[in-house]
């Protein structure tokens, strides 16, 4: 059932600003969702536990808010295309976006920790890891953001630079996350989730972030066919 909720919300958010990708509809969906219940209290899973990362996602999204969001995280066709050849290669993808004309050695090398999206995966290990993200502004009116990071103390976070500040509609900045684990010797498949908000003044965007002990770092593929 999330599925036709979501698609309702996404149609609504796109009659209000026609203009938007469905990146952006995406982002704006999930970095306003709510991450309590109606009663203020944690999101919880079937068996009415605490819902870890994986059940929680970005949590119940929330219509009102999310047709001001603030800032998104916008993707464009062109990076989807340099993603997929960084993981999958030429092959895939023109199976995946029908046209034969794109070639991976004209595109940069995206991988899955440096694509523009809403929630943010990393590996925790001890020399730490290296994420760079980039919001656009799509509001007309100046506005400072600044940076609050929520994760357990097994994992430090460092965001650069904290303050971002916006001026004119379509302004993009980018921001980058360095995370390492607090311990020299990090407990292998260990999981902690958090999250990393950004608030001004009348808005606050917040992103789902997990840091994941042990997790491979994507590496470019070798030559992937279809059969």
């Amino acid at each position: 059932m999330a599925v036709p909720h979501v698609s309702g919300a996404a149609i609504l958010l796109k009659s209000v600003h026609q203009s938007w990708s469905p990146a952006a509809i995406k982002s704006a969906l999930m970095t306003t969702a709510d991450i309590v219940d109606n009663s203020g209290n944690g999101i919880q899973d079937e068996q009415l536990d605490a819902a870890k990362a994986y059940k929680l996602g970005a949590g119940h999204i929330n219509v009102s808010m999310a047709m001001d969001p603030g800032l998104v995280y916008e993707l464009n066709e062109g990076q989807y295309a340099a993603h997929v050849c960084s993981t999958l290669g030429e092959a895939a993808l023109h199976a995946i976006s029908r046209n034969d004309s794109w070639r991976c050695s004209e595109l940069p090398t995206v991988h899955l920790s440096n694509l523009n999206y809403p929630s943010i995966t990393v590996a925790l290990q001890p020399t730490g890891f290296t994420v760079e993200e980039r919001h656009t502004f799509p509001r007309a009116e100046p506005e400072t953001y600044t940076a609050k990071v929520v994760m357990p103390p097994e994992v430090r976070v460092a965001v650069d630079p904290s303050t971002l500040m916006f001026t004119y509609t379509g302004e993009e900045a980018s921001y980058q996350i360095w995370v390492s684990s607090s311990s020299n010797s990090p407990v292998q498949g260990a999981v902690y989730q958090g999250t990393i908000e950004w608030s001004s003044s009348d808005h606050m965007v917040r992103s789902p972030m997990i840091a994941v002990v042990g997790l491979a770092i994507s590496q470019p593929s070798t030559a992937w066919k279809l059969d």
